[in-house]
């Protein structure tokens, strides 16, 4: 299985993320195994739970 890990970003000024949740759900339909770090879309507007 292959495995993905989206962290969070470190520079302050950066508010982007790797993956949206709606991408990692598809990810997930196609095989891959998706973990993200806590806070990880936070700056995005993506809370915790849109990642569940």
């Amino acid at each position: 299985m292959k495995q993905i890990l989206v962290c969070r970003e470190t520079d302050p000024r950066e508010t982007r993320v790797a993956l949206i949740p709606d991408d990692i759900k598809k990810l997930a339909n196609m095989g891959y195994s998706v973990k993200v770090v806590r806070g990880a879309g936070e700056k995005s507007g993506f809370n915790d739970e849109a990642y569940e």
